[in-house]
């Protein structure tokens, strides 16, 4: 696959700044690790601890916003992993490369959101290589003009021959394939390919890293995520202890495993196959007439244990005790997905109470997996 660019491919007015400026306002919220910030090209988490603290204007522009707080000539905003704080951007990304995701193999695969705004000049990070499974496609907002410029691995070696990344890409870049987007281009940048962005006026990118790991990869990333479970936060001695007690004493490494790997397939399938969770929280009021809608974007997934149920919402787990009755009321929430808590209460013949009923679904709204609620 090669370097590919698509001219005025989306209408860039769709994500305007009061996207982004929300975007911002979520992060300040959570405070996540995967803000980076650059002044002048070097890393300056002083910079980004001020663009957290310092709120924007009323109708000022994101662009606006950024030259206030950070006040330098010269500056680099990145933000991996946006699906987890932005909403909009983690259904427009899911809805919009799904076809892909189904033709790559959904089990695999995996979207992550990544925006760049600043007028940094050479991306601060040197001439790289992305790990060898994704594909990065540039959906270009603007205003600046933002150029990529591409280098084989063959080529890259023999001009650079000493290490992976190259700091000086002002020496190197009159040697690569040079591909300039304007506002509303779409640059798809393949795998294997080392790369540059230069963007010398102020310019915004959401681009969307589509991964489709190996299986091995796949295995390597549940154990991981496995032994990273809060149950395991323990010293040794009490880890054995809880080992131990895991599954009643009755699981083996092999349903250990299996058990991982199908709550692994879940969460990842109720995310709508982005890589990270949603963790912006939906403080809902719910009454027992409250019409509730199960979000189309994603699905709601349930596990079922000997003592337990799992329901997956965009990514997270909301762990329940196992009955007969609860499995029937998810069964016709799902099947339903429009509904309120006096016709759960009545699908379940009084099993369930109403305010029982409402908590779960008030939950279930907390992590974004309802749609818009209607009091009736």
């Amino acid at each position: 696959m090669e370097p590919l660019i698509a001219r005025e491919a989306f209408d860039a007015t769709t994500f305007n700044d009061a996207l982004f400026l929300e975007t911002f306002a979520s992060m300040r919220q959570l405070k996540p690790s995967a803000l980076r910030f650059y002044a002048d090209g070097c890393l300056s988490p002083k910079h980004a601890q001020a663009l957290l603290n310092e709120y924007p204007k009323s109708g000022e522009s994101l662009q606006d916003w950024l030259k206030r707080s950070l006040n330098c000539e010269k500056f680099g905003v990145v933000i991996n992993g946006v699906e987890k704080i932005s909403d909009r951007l983690g259904r427009w990304a899911s809805s919009l490369l799904d076809p892909i995701v189904k033709i790559l193999g959904p089990q695999q695969t995996f979207l992550e959101i990544i925006i760049f705004a600043g007028n940094y000049g050479y991306t601060p990070f040197g001439i790289h290589i992305d790990d060898p499974y994704s594909s990065v496609l540039h959906f270009h907002v603007g205003p600046g003009r933002k150029t990529m410029t591409m280098f084989t691995r063959e080529q890259f070696r023999e001009l650079h021959p000493s290490s992976d990344t190259c700091f000086e890409p002002e020496r190197l870049a009159p040697n690569g394939q040079p591909y300039e987007m304007a506002t509303g281009d779409v640059f798809l940048q393949p795998p294997h390919y080392y790369h540059i962005g230069f963007t010398p006026d102020f310019s915004l990118d959401v681009t969307v890293g589509v991964s489709k790991m190996t299986p091995s990869k796949i295995t390597r990333f549940i154990l991981s995520r496995a032994i990273g479970a809060e149950w395991m936060d323990a010293d040794l001695p009490d880890l054995l202890s809880r080992a131990r007690s895991y599954g009643n004493g009755e699981t083996t490494l092999e349903e250990w495993i299996r058990r991982n790997a199908e709550e692994y397939e879940a969460s990842s399938l109720s995310s709508g196959r982005l890589r990270n969770n949603y963790l912006c929280r939906h403080d809902v009021s719910l009454t027992s007439e409250t019409v509730v809608r199960l979000d189309s974007a994603f699905s709601l997934s349930v596990l079922s244990r000997k003592d337990e149920l799992l329901v997956f919402v965009r990514g997270n787990a909301i762990r329940l005790k196992a009955t007969v009755h609860l499995e029937r009321l998810l069964s016709v929430l799902i099947e339903k997905r429009v509904v309120t808590a006096n016709e759960l209460h009545n699908a379940v013949s009084g099993k369930i109470s109403v305010p029982a009923i409402i908590k779960l679904l008030s939950t279930i709204a907390r992590f974004g997996g309802l749609g818009a609620s209607l009091p009736v």
